[in-house]
């Protein structure tokens, strides 16, 4: 799942030298999914999100509010499966770091003309957007739009992790409890296209299940 690739993917940035001190979760949701995987490499985490919901829900879990979504399982998975890490305290000092290392959630649209909340623009060494670019999108045009306005948020030699969802053919979205988001339905040889446009290289593209 996305946990798993999340994890390897910075794994393997960190193990290459590549630079990778900050990034942005764009579009984060109410969701640690992306940053619990990356939260061992990284040194600065910010989150950027739409809904003041969902970023209060945020906020809750890092403030350790007894009604707060519990990470645990999460965290779990992350230090003792992928990791193999099964000393006492490793996950609590994982759940620790990740608190210490995410520095902000803020507000985002990417619909707007200022995308991210003022001075929070970075460039960042690593950009994650997992599930928003199509969902924001209603045309070819918007998402070619709104993959060249996340450009800008990553630094010159900077990467993106660019994560779309793709549905079985007659599906067109997804539902969250009684909300249905539309999806634009978007092929893989686009979405690259795009990113290229955008003046990114060296693309490598993954499914993950």
């Amino acid at each position: 799942g996305i946990l798993k690739f999340i994890h390897d993917t910075f794994k393997r940035i960190n193990e290459n030298q590549e630079l990778c001190r900050n990034m942005l979760d764009y579009g984060a949701g109410c969701s640690f999914h992306v940053v619990i995987g990356a939260a061992g490499v990284v040194s600065e985490i910010c989150m950027a999100e739409y809904t003041e919901k969902n970023r209060a829900a945020l906020n809750d879990w890092l403030k350790g509010e007894p009604d707060a979504f519990d990470w645990f399982p999460f965290l779990k998975q992350v230090v003792e499966d992928f990791e193999g890490n099964r000393k006492e305290d490793a996950i609590e000092d994982r759940k620790r770091r990740l608190k210490a290392i995410t520095k902000a959630v803020v507000s985002c649209d990417l619909r707007s003309e200022k995308i991210i909340q003022n001075g929070y623009e970075g460039p960042y060494d690593i950009v994650t957007c997992v599930g928003v670019v199509e969902t924001c999108a209603r045309n070819n045009e918007e998402f070619e739009a709104f993959v060249h306005k996340l450009s800008f948020l990553v630094r010159e030699g900077g990467k993106i992790i660019l994560g779309c969802w793709k549905h079985p053919p007659g599906v067109d979205g997804y539902k969250v409890g009684n909300e249905f988001f539309n999806d634009l339905p978007v092929e893989e040889d686009y979405v690259v296209a795009c990113l290229k446009k955008a003046g990114f290289s060296c693309i490598e593209t993954t499914a993950v299940y």
